[in-house]
Formats: structure tokens, sequence, C-alpha cells
């Protein structure tokens, strides 16, 4: 159960997954990183849009 809360899982989802078979443990396992991952990539976007931002006030000097 500490391995699913510390990969995210709220209290009431990780009882879910207890009461689950094999097969719906995976199927959870698998929605909850792909959740994790989108948001990710989110915040991997916006990293890049900061990085887009500090190369341009680098390279000329400012926003235009």
């Amino acid at each position: 159960m500490d391995n699913l809360r510390d990969a995210g899982f709220s209290k009431e989802e990780a009882g879910r997954y207890e009461e689950l078979d094999d097969k719906g443990r995976l199927r959870l396992l698998a929605t909850h990183r792909r959740t994790i991952l989108d948001r990710v990539h989110e915040e991997e976007q916006k990293i890049c849009r900061i990085d887009y931002l500090v190369h341009k006030i680098e390279k000329d000097g400012g926003l235009r």
C-alpha cells in the first residue's frame, strides 16, 4: 500500500487496487501511469516555452 501511495494513488484508489484481480490491477496501474505521464508532458511543454523565452532574450537582447 505504501508503494501505491508513493506512486500518487489516493487512499481510495489504493483501497480499490487491493480489491481487484491482477488484470484489473494492471489496468488501473496503466491508467494511473498514463495520467502521470500526461502531466509530465504538460510540464515539459511549459519548460520548453520558458527555454524558448530565455533563448530569445539571450539571442536578440529582448522580446519583440
